[in-house]
């Protein structure tokens, strides 16, 4: 009688032991479902390694302006691959402890009772990490884009993305030659640190007033080189000259043959010139719907018959474009001018750029600030034992001259630029 019952406890006790562990085991798959849903929801990682690459991007280009402000060397870096990794881990375990209660009647053993306790038990661990590779860019294709003067095409670009011409002026322009009838040329130089940088500033707001912009026309081919001969054809001498200058076209043409250099859209400066008593400005520097052109169009009509005979101001300017390392030689000369005071900064003072949306409540145009650091600054760099800072306030419009330059140094890379060699993997 007393092993029958035993026996039914046993098998009482197993079934409780199986339903527990059952109970356990539907807690541990819903965990381990629950992870699976979460390891596929990888937006929060993607996105905050793109805000750490932006500013891995906004402190380089910070670092190198400071670099260039000291005239010390520039060294580009970029992260070329960011590797992501996360895991999440579910376990679960119980434990049994039995015990044994002996009953006895009369000293007769009456009954025996057995009584398991589950303890269970339930781990998640969840992990991540990421390694990436920085590589070293300083291949000969990527210093020759670098050191290639900016086209006007990509000025003309900023501008009709409403960019300030004044801003681009500052930024990108080298110095502007101006030649009078009868005076001698001058040169305006864009150099903050130069004795003459007053007059440049002088000269680029007459610029400005008179309405300086940029225009995409179209260009006529035009005849490059002398006019050659069969005597020339066959001594060689016009294929050295044609790899000397690529993107010829050779024609024939009356008396011989020439190389002909095909025309297109080009881009251009010109003035709108929106005032009528703007008469200096010469018909050909004035862009094609400037109302004064088109003014001067109608007088010349109706007072002469020849409409291409119209009256021009003899003078000429020419703009010599900046490199993007000139650039970053800029931005450093423009630092290393208002680091020397708090309020030694370049502004802009332009309509167009005072209606600018996003000058941030100042019209300074680049303002880096030295050892004063702040919880939302746009960008901060240490560097030879001082920390530069682009501030979150009062800003001005050096955002919009960061995204330009960050631009300016993805255009002067290429596919071949960045080398297979020389990579840094960090893990």
């Amino acid at each position: 009688m007393a092993t029958t019952s035993l026996n039914t406890c046993k098998r009482s006790c197993l079934e409780r032991v199986q339903r527990r562990l059952g109970a356990l085991s539907c807690v541990v798959l819903s965990l381990g479902l629950a992870s699976c849903a979460t390891m596929v929801d990888f937006s929060s990682w993607a996105v905050g390694y793109n805000k750490s690459v932006e500013q891995a991007r906004n402190q380089l280009m910070l670092l190198n302006v400071i670099r260039a402000s000291e005239d010390m060397p520039l060294m580009f870096t970029g992260v070329q691959v960011v590797r992501g990794n996360g895991q999440n881990t579910v376990g679960g375990s119980a434990g049994i402890t039995r015990s044994t209660t002996d009953t006895t009647a009369s000293g007769v053993l009456a009954s025996t009772n057995v009584t398991d306790a589950l303890a269970p038990s339930i781990s998640l661990q969840v992990s991540s990490g990421f390694n990436f590779d920085v590589v070293v860019i300083d291949s000969a294709e990527f210093l020759q884009g670098l050191l290639t003067p900016i086209s006007v095409s990509t000025f003309n670009h900023y501008t009709r993305h409403g960019i300030p011409v004044e801003l681009l002026s500052h930024l990108l322009v080298e110095n502007i030659t101006i030649t009078r009838a009868g005076q001698s040329t001058v040169i305006y130089r864009n150099d903050p640190l130069g004795r003459d940088y007053k007059q440049f500033l002088v000269a680029l707001t007459s610029l400005l007033d008179y309405g300086l912009t940029t225009e995409i026309s179209n260009s006529s081919g035009e005849a490059i080189g002398p006019l050659l001969t069969d005597a020339d054809l066959k001594s060689g001498r016009s294929i050295e000259f044609s790899k000397t200058i690529p993107g010829l076209v050779f024609a024939k043409v009356p008396g011989g043959y020439r190389f002909i250099r095909p025309g297109g859209a080009v881009a251009n400066f010109c003035f709108m010139g929106e005032r009528a008593d703007r008469s200096a400005l010469p018909q050909t520097s004035l862009c094609a719907d400037s109302p004064v052109r088109k003014a001067r169009k109608v007088a010349a009509a109706a007072d002469s018959t020849d409409k291409n005979a119209l009256k021009t101001a003899d003078a000429s300017m020419s703009v010599q474009m900046r490199s993007t390392s000139e650039v970053f030689k800029y931005l450093g000369s423009l630092t290393h001018y208002q680091t020397k005071s708090a309020d030694n900064f370049l502004k802009l003072y332009s309509p167009a750029a005072r209606a600018y949306p996003h000058q941030g409540k100042s019209n300074a145009m680049f303002r880096v600030l030295k050892d004063q650091p702040g919880a939302n600054d746009v960008a901060s760099v240490e560097y030879r034992g001082a920390v530069y800072s682009l501030p979150g306030d009062g800003q001005g419009y050096s955002t919009t001259v960061l995204t330009v330059l960050s631009q300016l140094f993805s255009l002067s890379k290429s596919v071949n630029s960045i080398p297979s060699t020389g990579t840094v993997v960090v893990r």
